[in-house]
Parts: C-alpha cells; structure tokens; sequence
C-alpha cells in the first residue's frame, strides 16, 4: 500500500492506494508537533493495516514555517575575511521604492554568530592566501563557546576551489564541536557564483537542517519499518530521507509542490496540458501556472531572504478557507491573513 500525507496548517491529508483502488480522509493537524497527526492517522485509523504500507510520501512544511517564525536552529555562518556582513550588506535592491519606511528582513543569522576564515582564493580558483589553521582554531574555540547547532561555511570562489571550505569542515569535525551534518558548505548546497544568495541560500540550509533532521527521524521511529518514507521537493520531485537531510533547505516548498504536480497529473489525464492550479487550504492559497508543464524557477525568497534552489513557480496569498473577513479603517473588504482558530479551536 502506497501513502501520500500533506500537513497544512489546518488539516492533515491523507491520500491510500492498493489494487482495491484510493481511499481518501482527514484529520485535523497538530500544529505543536506536525508527526503526531500524520502518524496517529497512518497507524490508528480503522481498517488500515499499517504492516502493509511499504511506501510514504510526505509534503511538510516543517522547513518552511521554521524559517518564517524563525524558529530554527541557532547557527553560524564563516566567511572569508573582510566578509563577515555579507549577509546584511546584500543587495542595493528596492522591492518597494515609494515606502517611506522600509523594513529590511533580518538576516537569520546574528551578527555575533558570523566568523571570519584567514583565506582567499582567486576569480579562477587559485589560492592567493593559504588557509590559515592556527587563526581558526580561535574561530571554532568561538563557536563552542557560542554554543551552535549548525554552522553555514561561504567562502569567496569556493564554488571553483571546495579546499578550504571542506578544510574548514574537517577542523570543525575533528575538533568534536558539531558533527559533519551541521556543518553546511556553500560549495556543497550552491557551488555557482553571486556570493550574497550562495551566502543566504546556505545559511538557510544551515539553519533548517537539525529541525528537519529531527522532525524526519522521529517519523521514521514511529512508522512501520516496511514502509519507506520520500519527502516532496520544492522542484515537484521527492527524495528519500537521507538526501533530504542533507537538502532541507529544499523543503521550503514541500507541500505546495505536491498539490501543482498532483493537478496537473489529473489535469493531463483528463485531456487538459494548459492550466491554472488553484490550492485553497485553511491559511493559505497557492497559485500556479502550467503551460504545458508546471513552470520552474531557480530562485525565490522565503520571507524576503533570497534562496536559489530550483523550485516550481507558486505564488501564494495570505487567505483561505479559515480566513476571517472584516472591514477597514478606510471601508475597504479585507481578507487575511488572521484565521479562525482551524486545527486547534478553544472557547473564547
């Protein structure tokens, strides 16, 4: 038997699949801990045989809502020297040139938590200064103190020359301060030029790894061993949970994905190549365009921090099924982006 889970904010929903055809249901979500629905739904509802599950696949928003409520791992980013602000210096771009008072994102990474490596490489790669091991030790003797989870490693040209990103790596591991799956190398998550988004991108990365490491192995303690667990990609593919966690930052649209792929698979099945899917949800919905195929892009923002990695175009407002209308100061209808209470509804 054949799973699909998707965890919105207000319901969880479950799709099974045998020789016997597709059974369909929901349960309401448990926002203080997403397995727990998805699990309490796989394994104790009526006339479902968990020991005959053999494959799951899953679309989550766990990557995503850590990253908005900021709510990930605390993290460090290194740097070449001289670059320690390359997250806040970014790019002179100006979303909204007639706000009178713009509000720049913070970056997730304070900057008390960004080092600097005595290195630096050349536009071909060359190595102009050699990695300097004695200063880093007083980096890492830092980041111990600091108390990390994870640490994001971006260093100028390291997408030419990985040497001294992965010499940093095997000091921060061989030192016994994080394993090797904290440590994210930009060389390793987006090996191509434009330091900023590299820089952003990796430090996402960085950021969402140990929470989506932890959210998938407590799926895997918990769902039956015969059933393999694949996670939806924000490009529309799935991975096992292996590449995932060392690919979380790909989960930033997990769940949306997997509702852009799924309509256009019925969309194409009913003679249709040319579409607009429409995902309304308790919280939110999602829009997408398929002009013959669901449309990628290779960048987006997660709460106005840049992250290239190849994802489906989706567009997303803040309104849906659970959203509460009312009327502005100036009379305007408005819609959004406040709920009713959805998956956990209190007096009051």
């Amino acid at each position: 038997m054949d799973a699909g889970v998707d965890i919105g904010g207000t319901f969880t929903d479950f799709v099974l699949a045998d020789e016997t055809g597709l059974r369909i249901f929901k349960r309401l979500s448990t926002p203080h801990n997403p397995a727990e629905a998805m699990v309490e739904g796989l394994l104790n509802t009526p006339d479902i045989e968990a020991s005959a599950l053999r494959r799951i696949i899953h679309g989550s928003t766990v990557a995503t809502n850590a990253i908005l409520e900021r709510k990930g791992a605390r993290c460090g980013l290194i740097t070449t020297a001289g670059f320690r602000d390359l997250l806040f210096i970014g790019r002179q771009n100006r979303p909204e040139l007639y706000t009178l008072h713009p509000q720049i994102p913070a970056p997730i990474i304070p900057r008390v938590y960004c080092f600097e490596a005595l290195e630096r490489l050349d536009h071909t790669g060359a190595i102009l200064i050699p990695f300097d091991s004695n200063q880093f030790e007083r980096v890492i003797a830092q980041i111990a103190e600091a108390h990390l989870e994870a640490v994001a490693v971006c260093l100028l040209y390291s997408y030419l020359n990985p040497e001294h990103e992965q010499a940093i790596r095997e000091m921060i591991v061989s030192s016994g301060v994080l394993p090797a799956d904290r440590v994210a190398l930009s060389c390793d998550v987006l090996p191509e030029f434009r330091e900023y988004e590299r820089a952003s991108t990796t430090a996402l990365e960085a950021y969402v790894r140990p929470r989506v490491s932890a959210y998938l192995s407590q799926l895997e303690e918990q769902l039956p061993d015969e059933a393999q667990l694949f996670i939806m990609r924000s490009d529309g593919g799935a991975a096992a949970t292996n590449i995932i966690r060392q690919q979380a930052v790909n989960m930033a649209l997990s769940g949306p994905a997997a509702g852009v792929i799924g309509a256009f698979q019925i969309a194409q099945q009913a003679g249709f190549s040319k579409i607009i899917t429409l995902d309304i949800g308790g919280t939110s919905t999602d829009v997408s365009l398929c002009a013959g195929s669901p449309t990628m892009r290779a960048e987006m923002t997660l709460d106005g921090l840049p992250c290239r990695i190849r994802t489906l175009d989706i567009e997303t407002v803040g309104a849906g099924g659970g959203s509460i209308a009312r009327v502005d100061s100036g009379g305007a209808l408005r819609v959004g982006p406040g709920k009713a209470r959805g998956a956990s509804p209190r007096p009051g």
